[in-house]
């Protein structure tokens, strides 16, 4: 003989067709929350890093200008060293150049008097 079933089995076959139904929601909930979360760190990690990028292109710009200026100066420095150095150069040369332009018309003065007077 067959038992009947109880009624009790179609209303538990419900049930767990409903938590069945019930859990998937939940979990396409939580899956499309986790990816709305994990698109929003995206988002925050990628502003982060472009905001890093901008600063340290700022600090690029910041330190070249800083290393023209100085070398700038230091070009300019150096440029007015070379400067007294080669007037110092002039005038050493200048007094040495009349010194032996002296001592030649006193030599070719001698010279010429030998001959003129022998």
């Amino acid at each position: 003989m067959r038992t009947a079933p109880s009624p009790s089995a179609p209303s538990s076959l419900a049930a767990l067709v409903d938590a069945e139904l019930r859990l998937d929601r939940a979990l396409v909930a939580a899956r499309s929350g986790a990816a709305a979360t994990v698109a929003a760190a995206r988002q925050r990690a990628a502003a982060a890093s472009a905001e890093l990028d901008a600063r340290l292109e700022l600090e690029r710009a910041r330190i070249t200008s800083e290393l023209a200026v100085e070398t700038a100066a230091q070009l300019r420095e150096r440029a007015e060293a070379a400067r007294v150095e080669v007037a110092r150069f002039e005038a050493v040369r200048g007094d040495a150049l009349a010194g032996l332009a002296r001592e030649l018309a006193a030599r070719l003065v001698a010279l010429a008097l030998d001959e003129v007077v022998p």
